[in-house]
Order: C-alpha cells, then sequence, then structure tokens
C-alpha cells in the first residue's frame, strides 16, 4: 500500500483517506491538519459534511453509530495499534464511547490492540510496514521525528529498526526538524500563493488563516518573522521585487494590497 501526499491523490482518494484515517472527527478536530488544507483548497468540505465523514458536532446520528461493528474495529486497529486504554479514550473518545456501548472494546483488548498497561518493546512488531506508516500518518501526520521520540519512544524506536524514516518524509508524513517557513522567501511565497487562491487583498489574521487551512503560514508569520504587522510590510516589498515575467499575473494583487495599506 503507497502512502501518496494529500496534494497527489484524487478528489476521490482524497476522500477514502479522510473518512479512513479521520472520519468521525468533528471539523474542529480536523482544522489545520494537511488533509483540512487540501480538502479546504479543492472546496471539498461540503462534500464531506454531506456524507457525513467529518461532522459539525458529536451527534447519536453522526459518524460511528451508523458504522457496523466490525467496521468500528477496523477503525480502532487501524488507527491505534499499541495505544493504552487511557491513551486510547483521550484521542479516541467518541469511538470508544460507541465501542462501550456495544461491548466491543473488551475485543480490543483481548487481542492485545489496545493495551491494558503501558506500551512495551514489540507491540508495534505484528504492524507490516505499511500499516506502521499508516499508523503514524493517523496519529502523527505533519509532527517531526522529534515530536515522536518525546512522545512514544517505543514507536520511536521501531520507526528506526525498520529503517522507514526517509520514506515517511519522502511521502510528507513527518515534517524535518528544519521547517522551511523558517526561510522568510518560502513563507512570502506561500502567503502570496494564499492570497492569490483566496482574493484577499492583504495576509489576514492568524485565526482566518487557520480557519482556511493555511495555519503553516500564520504560525510561521508569529514564530519566525516578526508578527503579523512587521510581515505585511515585507510582503509588501516582495510584491514589489517580482521578475517581471511574474508580475503580470500580480498586478491588480499589488495595486489593491497597497492601496489598501495606505
Amino acid at each position: 500500500m503507497e502512502i501518496k501526499a494529500w496534494s497527489d491523490m484524487s478528489d476521490e482518494e482524497l476522500i477514502k483517506n479522510i473518512e479512513e484515517r479521520y472520519g468521525g472527527f468533528t471539523l474542529s478536530e480536523f482544522n489545520g491538519r494537511r488533509a483540512y488544507v487540501e480538502a479546504v483548497k479543492r472546496k471539498l468540505i461540503d462534500t464531506l459534511l454531506e456524507k457525513t465523514i467529518i461532522i459539525t458536532k458529536r451527534s447519536r446520528y453522526g459518524f460511528y453509530p451508523s458504522r457496523s461493528n466490525e467496521e468500528l474495529l477496523d477503525l480502532a486497529r487501524d488507527r491505534n495499534p499499541g495505544f493504552g486504554i487511557r491513551e486510547f479514550i483521550k484521542k479516541e473518545n467518541a469511538l470508544y464511547g460507541e465501542l462501550k456501548k456495544r461491548n466491543l472494546f473488551e475485543e480490543l483488548l483481548k487481542e492485545g490492540t489496545i493495551l491494558r498497561g503501558k506500551k512495551k518493546n514489540g507491540c508495534y512488531s505484528n504492524l507490516s510496514d505499511d500499516k506502521l506508516m499508516l499508523h503514524v500518518s493517523n496519529q502523527y501526520s505533519d509532527k517531526t521525528i522529534t515530536h515522536i521520540a518525546r512522545s512514544d519512544g517505543v514507536l520511536y524506536r521501531e520507526i528506526h529498526d525498520r529503517d522507514i524514516l526517509s520514506q515517511l518524509f519522502e511521502n510528507g508524513v513527518l515534517v524535518d526538524n528544519a521547517s522551511p517557513f523558517k526561510d522568510l522567501n518560502y513563507t512570502l511565497e506561500k502567503a502570496v500563493k494564499a492570497m492569490e487562491e483566496n482574493g484577499w487583498e492583504e495576509l489576514p489574521s492568524h485565526g482566518k488563516l487557520k480557519k482556511f487551512g493555511y495555519l503553516p503560514i500564520g504560525n510561521a508569520v508569529q514564530r519566525y518573522h516578526g508578527g503579523l504587522l512587521v510581515f505585511r510590510e515585507k510582503l509588501i516589498e516582495y510584491l514589489g521585487k517580482i521578475p517581471e515575467t511574474d508580475l503580470d499575473r500580480l498586478e491588480s494583487l499589488l495595486d489593491d494590497y497597497v492601496g489598501g495599506s495606505e
């Protein structure tokens, strides 16, 4: 099984993978993930809501109640192998509630999918490389390997023992500790692209960037580039230095942006 980057998937593949990895998440829980960003760009959020893959709020008629017993068990097995009980409840509270209601949770404990005690070395050994990478994608998408080392030392060791770290980077599951958004020009380029895609006259606030699926840009502006007001000034300067070949497509945007800043 190939772990594709979200941007490389067709619309159908994107919807299917979101259902497998994030089905039953509320919109606020889904917000900010790379899959959310891609779904926003393709205008698929309404489709995800209509299909109740992503929900607006918890409901007894929502995603999990409509699934069969075997579908619920498969979701738990795919998303959470090797989790302890407390960890599972914390990350999958709604799924846990539905499993308990149907008396299915004990089955996961008996088969060792969910652990009664602490994780031990080897608890991921029964997973294929593909299943292990899918688990990392489900639980740690957009995180660094350092984050995994701090959160789950057993998983960290399993990743290194199997030598699959490079694949997780190549497939866009994990991000390098050295974020590309630390580079000012990279962030400026992404900001201009976001403005073009949404018809914004100026780069909006962190909250609005998060809402529209551009949280990495908002975080970079705050963490690395002096905050929104300073970054907007850098953005005006950057737009003025774009080569003539690229200037035509941004001319109206630049005029509106500079005019709105006066």
